[in-house]
């Protein structure tokens, strides 16, 4: 639990930065993405090749993101 109180912290909180910005932006794109993927019908298209490793690679980006930006504003 304590891991997914991290990861909404650093969603939920005020982009500091562009780059946070960004990734804010991209992390629910991506994970929309993987949605479609994953539980799309057969015969539908396939519009993206995410998988659930890289959304959770964007998440860990932003994680380090925040941590880089607390720690210039310290």
């Amino acid at each position: 639990m304590n891991a997914l109180h991290r990861a909404w912290r650093a969603y939920a909180d005020p982009a500091g930065s562009e780059a946070a910005m960004v990734l804010k932006g991209m992390i629910p794109l991506e994970l929309a993405a993987w949605n479609y993927r994953a539980f799309a019908p057969e015969g539908w298209p396939v519009l993206s090749g995410t998988t659930l490793v890289q959304v959770l690679l964007w998440c860990a980006l932003l994680w380090f993101v925040r941590e880089r930006d607390q720690a210039r504003a310290e």
